[in-house]
């Protein structure tokens, strides 16, 4: 998401909470995600986690359930759409 704040000349934060990032983006960008709240919370909570890794898991409350995992792979598509929003431009 910093990448196309930069790619977009706006002035990136000093953050990494996606909840602040995204709210940040262009408007066509967040069309094309329509991230819910709860994802974006979900995504702040792996996030934040993984960048500094635990003996605990990714997820605040330790390693990722089966369920949790396969709603984490529904979120996936962030990436790859942020990666062709970028490549378009």
């Amino acid at each position: 998401m910093k990448a196309v704040l930069e790619e977009n000349n706006i002035k990136i934060p000093r953050t990494h909470k996606i909840q602040i990032l995204y709210t940040m983006l262009p408007e066509d960008l967040i069309e094309l995600l329509r991230l819910e709240k709860e994802i974006i919370y979900l995504i702040d909570s792996v996030y934040i986690d993984s960048r500094y890794p635990s003996d605990i898991g990714l997820l605040p409350e330790g390693i990722p359930s089966i369920s949790q995992a396969k709603e984490l792979l529904k979120i996936a598509f962030v990436y790859s759409t942020i990666q062709t929003y970028l490549e378009n431009k």
